[in-house]
């Protein structure tokens, strides 16, 4: 793994504001220990400096890949890297260093366009820090290092205090953090809903603003599994194909009548009323209801899948769980999924299916015994209960 870096063509030059205030914009202005000075290197000082620098980079990445051959070549910002077979060494003379042959590559095509890197930030190995995250290639697990963990969990139980105020800006600079976080642990999305909600429309970045119960009991549960997660691992989540080893594959619906589960190769089938309390006219919340007692299930599954398919025909449900977005009313849903998906280090992929084609979870949702023998002869027709954690909002 080698990651190198031309940050230096981002490095401002910076001049006191007293002297040329009137010739920058605002925009251009930024503070630096309480002083103000005018940047003119395009240090990200207005909405159009990340178009102008990505433009750039991905000039120089198109170079890399298509005329010096360098594969594999990953680019964030101003962070270029990628990976490289151990012991694949070549020289490159103005270090005196032996670098993987990509890495070496790279740089001689930095030399030749003039672009200019630092000895200090050509770093490789295994594992490797890159955009602030361990990289492990060989292990195919990304991780978050343990001291920014650490401070990330720390922060959320200081922040995450009901009844507490925090400016505008603090709460954004939370989300921001979180967000980072998030290319490692992708399934705490739904801890940033209430969150999110409560900044709705708000624009006063000093304005003081109130942590609610929910954005404690969300940011609580985040710090929580923050603690017990190790990595990321890719690879397992590559191939969803309901033929492929390991692949579980289950079809929900939902109707006016109840919930139906259908998981055909183990002729495992269920349906459960809806719940009384349920938010009236809200189709949508049972169905996304049914994919997450699909999900339960799991855990009384021997052995418990590694990757769990999920087919169902409401294209928001396909949105809720595929993005890990939902609203409040909503979101209980999706942390309750992923409670499971979390303890079982289950895969998941919720996928669309026409409604046509997908009538036995509809017979089953309807409570049509005659048709569901039809379907699916001598199939064994149990009832299940919605996990209670997922009812916040048909309980509120």
């Amino acid at each position: 793994m080698c990651s190198s870096s031309c940050s230096s063509l981002t490095s401002p030059k910076l001049f006191n504001v007293s002297l040329c205030t009137s010739l920058w914009q605002v925009k251009q202005i930024i503070t630096v220990e309480g002083q103000w000075y005018v940047d003119r290197c395009n240090n990200f000082g207005g909405r159009g400096s990340p178009l102008v620098w990505v433009s750039f980079m991905s000039l120089v990445a198109w170079i890399a890949l298509y005329l010096y051959l360098v594969d594999d070549l990953k680019t964030y910002m101003d962070d270029s890297f990628s990976f490289e077979v151990e012991g694949n060494l070549l020289l490159y003379e103005p270090y005196g260093m032996l670098f993987p042959a990509k890495q070496t590559r790279l740089l001689q095509l930095w030399d030749e366009i003039g672009v200019p890197h630092e000895r200090e930030k050509q770093v490789f190995g295994s594992p490797l820090t890159v955009i602030g995250f361990d990289v492990d290639p060989n292990a195919m697990q990304v991780s978050l290092p343990p001291a920014k963990k650490d401070a990330l969990v720390a922060e959320l139980r200081r922040f995450g205090v009901s009844h507490r105020r925090w400016s505008l800006r603090e709460f954004r600079r939370l989300a921001g953090w979180c967000e980072w976080s998030f290319n490692v642990f992708p399934l705490l999305k739904p801890g940033l809903s209430a969150l999110y909600a409560k900044l709705a429309g708000k624009e006063r970045m000093e304005a003081l603003i109130y942590v609610n119960l929910a954005i404690e009991g969300e940011l609580h549960w985040m710090a929580d599994w923050m603690e017990r997660a190790d990595g990321l691992l890719l690879y397992r989540s590559l191939d969803f194909h309901p033929d492929a080893d390991g692949v579980v594959v289950g079809y929900t619906d939902a109707s006016s009548s109840g919930m139906g589960i259908w998981f055909p190769e183990d002729s495992f089938a269920c349906r459960s009323a809806l719940p009384l309390a349920a938010p009236a006219a809200t189709i949508f919340y049972f169905e996304a209801l049914a994919v997450c007692s699909a999900i339960h299930t799991v855990a009384d599954m021997d052995p418990v899948p590694s990757r769990l398919l999920i087919y169902t025909d409401n294209t928001n449900t396909v949105a809720m769980f595929n993005t890990l977005h939902a609203q409040p009313a909503y979101n209980c849903i999706l942390r309750s999924a992923v409670d499971v998906l979390l303890q079982y280090s289950v895969d998941l992929r919720v996928e669309h299916i026409a409604g046509e084609l997908n009538v036995v979870a509809d017979a089953f949702s309807c409570f049509q015994d005659e048709r569901v023998m039809a379907l699916v002869p001598g199939v064994d027709i149990l009832t299940f209960e919605p996990p209670q954690d997922a009812l916040g909002a048909a309980t509120q």
